[in-house]
């Protein structure tokens, strides 16, 4: 046999003396807390309204929910009950921002490449080995969705041996075949490292005619992951016949492995 106890909705069997003097003074001082509370708020606010967002920032409030109002639940003792409530209305608490913001990377994607250096339709024997090659390509920007939204790149292909390398770059633009199957197509410029004679080879380079170079490249590739694709490809340079009437240029050609950031 005990003392059935009500605290709102809950009901409690206290069975002993001791429990039941526990329980009293635990309800004494959340009774004295309220009482405590509801005074100072009738010194600071007519409304009868205490401002917990003041005193205590983001009581009663979640991460993504608008501030709320917080209920304190009526307190009773069977026998001798009495009741408070109090109601608690945060003025306005700022929200915080949870909002993501976009992928705003600079740097799209990478290639890498080895190629055979000057093979290709108009490749001579002039010069021969392998390229390493490595190219940056870039978020396109908003002032080229009008042109097809090309990507801007920069990239290098370095001889293995004493020939000719380049520095480059320009616009990609890239155009789904069929499911996984895609291709590249860019232009740009160059600049090399070789012999930019007008007529004549020496030392056993291919005679460019000009220090800078135009550039277009062509692949051929497969995605093998949503992020990574392999491809064959294809790059030519020449100056167009601006720097003499002899425009040799070179081909050069190989396969790039792709990795999308």
């Amino acid at each position: 046999m005990g003392l059935t106890v009500r605290v709102g909705g809950l009901v409690f069997l206290i069975r002993s003396k001791s429990m039941y003097v526990q329980y009293r003074t635990i309800v004494a001082a959340l009774f004295a807390c309220l009482v405590t509370m509801v005074m100072a708020d009738s010194a600071n606010s007519a409304s009868g309204l205490y401002d917990f967002a003041s005193q205590y920032p983001g009581f009663g409030q979640s991460q993504n929910d608008a501030p709320q109002p917080v209920i304190m639940p009526t307190m009773s003792l069977q026998g001798n009950s009495e009741s408070n409530s109090v109601t608690i209305a945060p003025d306005s608490v700022q929200k915080p921002d949870v909002s993501t913001n976009s992928d705003t990377s600079i740097i799209s994607e990478l290639r890498f490449g080895v190629f055979a250096h000057n093979a290709g339709p108009i490749a001579s024997k002039t010069e021969s080995g392998v390229d390493l090659n490595f190219e940056t390509l870039f978020t396109s920007p908003d002032l080229f969705d009008a042109i097809g939204e090309p990507r801007p790149f920069a990239g290098a292909s370095v001889n293995a041996g004493d020939d000719t390398s380049f520095l480059y770059g320009g616009l990609m633009w890239d155009f789904d075949i069929v499911g996984d199957v895609f291709s590249s197509v860019s232009l740009g410029m160059a600049v090399h490292n070789g012999n930019d004679g007008k007529e004549t080879d020496s030392d056993g380079r291919r005679a460019l005619g000009c220090r800078w170079l135009f550039r277009e490249s062509v692949e051929l590739g497969y995605r093998i992951t949503e992020d990574i694709a392999l491809a064959a490809f294809l790059d030519h340079v020449s100056h167009g016949g601006l720097c003499s009437d002899r425009n040799r240029g070179m081909d050069n050609s190989g396969i790039r492995l792709h990795y999308r950031l």
